[in-house]
C-alpha cells in the first residue's frame, strides 16, 4: 500500500494551505492496530472549499494511507449529477413512493 504524510493530507484540495483540525479520535483498525481519524477543514474563507470537511485517517506513525478505493474495493470516482439525472432520481423515488403507497407493500427485506 503507498502511503502519504499528515502534513501532505491535510492540506486542501482547493487552495493548498494547510487544515485546521476540527475534531481527532483515536480508535483502532480492522487489525487491531491504533489509528487516528482526523477531520479538517480549510481555513481560507475565499477557498471554494471553505466550509467543507475533509476526513484524514493515520497510522501511529503519522502514516496515511492512499486509497484509491473505497473499503469494498468500489471506485471513489463518482460522476458528476446534472439536472437532468437529479430530475431523473427524483422521479424514480417518487414513482417507487407512490406504488408503495398504493399497494402497501415495500421492497424492505
Amino acid at each position: 500500500m503507498d502511503y502519504t504524510t499528515i502534513e501532505e493530507a491535510a492540506k486542501c484540495s482547493v487552495c493548498g494551505k494547510v487544515g485546521e483540525v476540527i475534531i481527532s479520535q483515536p480508535t483502532y483498525d480492522a487489525n487491531g492496530l491504533e489509528i487516528d481519524i482526523a477531520v479538517y477543514g480549510c481555513p481560507e474563507t475565499l477557498c471554494l472549499q471553505s466550509g467543507k470537511r475533509w476526513v484524514v485517517q493515520s497510522d501511529n506513525q503519522g502514516n496515511v494511507p492512499i486509497r484509491n478505493h473505497g473499503p469494498r474495493g468500489l471506485d471513489k470516482d463518482f460522476p458528476e449529477m446534472t439536472a437532468g439525472s437529479l430530475h431523473n432520481a427524483r422521479a424514480k423515488v417518487e414513482d417507487i413512493l407512490q406504488r408503495e403507497y398504493e399497494t402497501g407493500e415495500t421492497n424492505e427485506s
